[in-house]
């Protein structure tokens, strides 16, 4: 009975330095927590990477990169507090405004929206992400109008003011 002992315990002995030199693998880690979500590290590196590539396209000076780390993270939370006002309002985008969306933007490019996919593939994008980017955009964008539009409030009187000055200034 005492060989039966022995073999699993030499086994872990022989077996331990190899875990020992088994290559430590940093997982992701999380650089903001915005109410229940959390924004992890490799979100905010792909989007300082884009955030880059577009100011490198349009020739704009770079800022230092922890300033611009900043400014995106920033901008992350903002964006990740809109959509959860979007969220908390019910508001949702349908597959016909996205993808009339998306043909747009291919439009505005000169492309065709297998073009715009080829494009974004070659740019390292994938049709699916940028979907949903601009999904997302459209959630903040409805959230944006009906913050503003709850804000804003016009009088009949102020109204036909408007249209009096303005045909005055079309005389």
């Amino acid at each position: 009975m005492r060989p039966r002992v022995w073999i699993p315990l030499a086994l872990v002995m022989l077996l331990s330095p190899l875990s020992a030199m088994a290559e430590v693998v940093p997982l992701d880690r999380i650089v903001a927590v915005v109410n229940d979500d959390a924004i992890m590290h490799s979100q905010l590196e792909r989007r300082v990477v884009q955030t880059r590539d577009q100011l490198q396209a349009n020739n704009i000076p770079m800022p230092p990169e922890q300033a611009l780390e900043r400014q995106v993270l920033d901008r992350m939370i903002v964006e990740q507090i809109e959509l959860q006002m979007a969220e908390d309002a019910n508001l949702s985008i349908d597959e016909t405004q996205l993808n009339s969306t998306m043909r747009g933007i291919a439009e505005n490019n000169g492309m065709s929206l297998d073009e715009f996919a080829n494009t974004l593939e070659q740019q390292g994008q994938s049709l699916a992400e940028v979907r949903e980017q601009v999904r997302r955009e459209l959630l903040i964008r409805q959230v944006q109008q009906s913050r503003v539009a709850s804000r804003v409030t016009v009088s009949d009187r102020e109204v036909d003011r408007f249209l009096s000055q303005r045909s005055e200034n079309s005389n």
